[in-house]
């Protein structure tokens, strides 16, 4: 995974070590169906299977799954009449809003 300058500065001596991935849900970008340019921006791109569509007014919440995850939320503009439970869509996390931790219960922030 290609992190921004700052966290790979902090993640430096953590080179071969487990490390968790922290993500707020406004840090992650449904992609459009099809969209192939949206993939050429910067930021890990994941599959994600919708679980959960919960509109908010102008935004809403969508609780899904990756392969490795069994919840992750992301909140996006509403109206994307795509995202509905069962559906798979790809997502983009920005890697300017990407947070490591050490593994643990308590894990210290890289």
């Amino acid at each position: 995974m290609v992190l921004s300058a700052g966290s790979a500065g902090a993640a430096r001596g953590y080179v071969g070590k487990r490390l968790v991935l922290g993500v707020r849900p406004q840090a992650i970008k449904m992609l459009p169906v099809g969209g192939a340019a949206e993939e050429s921006r910067p930021g890990p791109v994941v599959e994600m299977r919708v679980s959960v569509v919960e509109p908010l007014g102008d935004q809403t919440d969508v609780v899904c799954a990756t392969a490795t995850n069994g919840h992750v939320v992301a909140r996006v503009e509403s109206g994307d009449a795509e995202l509905k439970p069962g559906a798979v869509r790809r997502a983009r996390l920005d890697p300017a809003r990407l947070h490591l931790f050490e593994p643990g219960e308590f894990g210290k922030a890289v």
